[in-house]
């Protein structure tokens, strides 16, 4: 096939059941400008596509990518040799470079011949000039524009959609886009020129507003189906029908759904900013907020909300940290000035002589470090003068005795604490004798210990923290013999795989939540025969999909507990291995599902809990998989290098420093790389080179 320049291919499809037909498609190609081969192929390859099943009569436009090139398709309502329903399809061909989206969007809202052509189709055909079409397609532009000011709220859903899964597909429901559409046209007509098909308008506005931002293979869609199973980007169908595959990458969206998360205020602020560019009629090309962070999209859920929230702004933020305040400087105390009265480390407030107060230090659970490199909690800022760990009071520390630079006089008296009744002590009511000269050079300082790798855990008293919830000790008590019952973590056991398992389809939302209500729910008197039974449930009724969302609810360690026992016992194909692997990934390995408590000393075995369940999990199903799901890991490993939480970086911890038990497959260093340049960022660790001579 020719890829001449300036000309596009075109071919004509038509029901010819079994008479020319290949593979059971029951269509062909009736006419082509390309060679017989080429449209062979691509009835046998795409031969589903190229036909509506049940299409209700109505007109679709998809645009797919077949190879290294771009197909268009036009598919209008037709009979077959019976008089049944049926498709002619008109299709363009050309490569994805020069049939683009935003040109198959614009070719999309009218057909490319004058009426009657496609009747008389037949056999060879002559190609297309690339110009007449790019110019059919320049004057069809305005309209498409126009109709994004009546779909604010559904494109709204539809960008949200793809900022929390920018790999994914999405699917809605047509009906809900034209009645929004309709609605809002109602409240404002002024023409009576026939709308644009509102999915080609919300499809003009996501190419604008997301461009080449998502990756993949561009943008591929289908303004009308009857099946989301195609691997469009973005599908719109009148209802949604059960499948009895799993697809891991398609969201079913509701259009009208008023739920509001950070995702779809992105989206708000990004659809207004399309509109408004929109209203100013002008013909430069969009510039879209979203090129300013052209890498986001790879980056973990958070972090690709700030970096875009940043672009939105004007105040762009990486997901690392800010770089550490510098080195503090060392003052001899010879020369230095006598430092002002201090109050008694348990004496009354009194107004501090410093002109920096020092930042009160906080401790969120006994066993963390105290207030580790680049605190996350906003109250106590660092302090320049002692790198940017917060400040501890002097109080707290053990004295430090530090050897005389000038000579005995100037060594540091002791000093009592100050009180009502007694007056100054004559080390402090002697004068201080006046500063000798500075020498030219520097005098030498002692030698300083370094500065522990870690801050020292200190217990210091809070008189503004509130006491924290203490359970009962019989409640205490129970439940942690429920967090401990975990005798799936005591071995590292294979996963049973079978290579053909019919999988059952998923369930409904309703019947979810029912199951993981039974699951939390106390089980009382009949423990045994209720395990039993919602045991039996998770390994006949949930699918892998399912297991997943349970996981990914806020459960209790019961609920958790038997969640996670019937894991080892079921039989796996490949394809679900791998999506429990890659959603399990997602969800942190139950880091950020995990049970939590609000008495300290429960928080701190359901934390040590977590990390052995992560850790289980990492042993037992990722580590194995690990090069086959290489992007789930490395997106997993950037987020625990960039997480504040205690069992993340501890997590990362085991992963780096720690042993990695015997038996099991090391992780790639690919992804390994992945989190130590997060934390070459995070902490600013670059090694800088030598300066140039003067």
């Amino acid at each position: 096939m020719s890829d001449g320049i300036g000309v596009v291919d075109q071919m004509v499809f038509r029901w010819a059941g079994n008479r020319g037909a290949t593979r059971g498609a029951g269509i062909t190609a009736v006419a082509y400008s390309c060679d017989e081969r080429t449209a062979r192929d691509l009835v046998e390859q795409r031969g589903s596509v190229l036909r509506v099943k049940g299409g209700g009569g109505r007109t679709s436009v998809v645009r797919l990518i077949h190879g290294d090139r771009a197909v268009l398709l036009r598919r209008m309502p037709d009979t077959d040799g019976i008089s049944r329903d049926n498709t002619v399809c008109h299709a363009l061909m050309a490569p994805a470079a020069t049939l683009t989206a935003r040109l198959c969007l614009a070719l999309g809202s009218g057909p490319w011949k004058e009426d009657g052509w496609l009747d008389e189709a037949r056999g060879t055909i002559p190609r297309m000039d690339l110009k007449a079409v790019q110019e059919l397609a320049d004057k069809r532009q305005g309209p498409l524009k126009d109709g994004v000011l009546f779909i604010q709220e559904p494109l709204v859903r539809l960008v949200a959609e793809l900022l929390r899964t920018p790999a994914g597909r999405v699917s809605a429901l047509v009906g809900e886009l034209e009645s929004a559409a309709e609605a809002a046209r109602g409240e404002r007509a002024d023409t009576d020129e026939a709308p644009p098909d509102p999915a080609l308008s919300a499809l003009w506005a996501l190419c604008d507003i997301f461009g080449n931002w998502l990756g993949n293979d561009g943008w591929t869609y289908a303004t009308y189906d009857t099946s989301d199973a195609h691997p469009h980007r973005v599908v719109f169908v009148p209802d949604w029908r059960r499948s009895h595959t799993q697809d891991n990458d398609l969201r079913r969206i509701k259009l009208t759904d008023p739920g509001r998360d950070r995702a779809v205020d992105l989206a708000d602020m990004l659809v207004t900013h399309y509109r408004n560019w929109l209203t100013t009629r002008s013909q430069d090309e969009y510039r879209r907020p979203l090129q300013r962070v052209p890498d986001a999209a790879s980056l973990p859920e958070e972090d690709r909300y700030d970096v875009i929230d940043g672009a939105l702004t004007g105040r762009l933020r990486h997901p690392r940290l800010h770089p550490r305040p510098p080195a503090p400087q060392a003052v001899a105390p010879a020369i230095a000035p006598a430092p002002p009265a201090a109050p008694a480390p348990f004496a009354a407030p009194v107004e501090p002589a410093a002109p920096r107060p020092e930042p009160e230090t906080r401790l969120d659970s006994p066993h963390r470090e105290n207030g580790g490199p680049h605190d996350p909690e906003p109250a106590p800022r660092p302090d320049p003068r002692t790198d940017d760990w917060p400040a501890v009071p002097s109080a707290a520390l053990p004295p430090i005795a530090l050897p005389s630079v000038a000579g005995p006089a100037a060594a540091l008296p002791s000093v009592a604490p100050p009180s009502a009744d007694v007056g100054p002590t004559a080390a402090e009511a002697a004068p201080v004798p006046p500063a000798p000269a500075m020498p030219t050079t520097a005098p030498q300082l002692p030698e300083v210990p370094p500065r522990p790798e870690r801050p020292p855990v200190l217990g210091i008293a809070d008189p503004y923290r509130q006491e924290a919830l203490r359970r009962p000790p019989h409640e205490r008590d129970a439940i942690l013999r429920e967090a401990a019952d975990t005798p799936f973590l005591h071995a590292v056991s294979q996963p049973r795989i079978r290579k053909r398992r019919k999988p059952g389809p998923p369930m409904e939302q309703r019947g979810r939540d029912e199951l993981v209500r039974a699951l939390c729910h106390p089980h009382g008197p009949h423990a045994g025969d209720l395990r039993n039974s919602l045991r039996y449930r998770l390994l006949n009724e949930a699918s892998v999909t399912d297991l997943v969302h349970i996981l990914a609810e806020r459960l209790n360690c019961q609920a958790q507990n038997l969640v996670l026992g019937t894991l080892a016992e079921r039989e796996y194909t490949d394809e679900e291995m791998g999506e429990l692997c890659r959603g399990l990934l997602y969800e942190r390995l139950l880091l950020r599902s995990r049970p939590r408590d609000a008495d300290p000393d429960v928080e701190i075995h359901l934390e040590a809990r977590a990390l052995h369940v992560a850790a289980w999990l990492l042993h037992w199903l990722v580590a194995p998989r690990a090069p086959r799901h290489l992007p789930a890991l490395e997106n997993f490993l950037a987020h625990l290098a960039a997480s504040e939480e205690f069992v993340d970086r501890q997590l990362l911890e085991d992963i780096l420093v720690r042993e990695w038990p015997a038996g099991v497959p090391d992780l790639p260093n690919t992804a390994l790389r992945v989190a130590v340049r997060r934390l070459y960022e995070r902490h600013d660790l670059w090694v800088l080179g030598p300066e140039r001579p003067v």
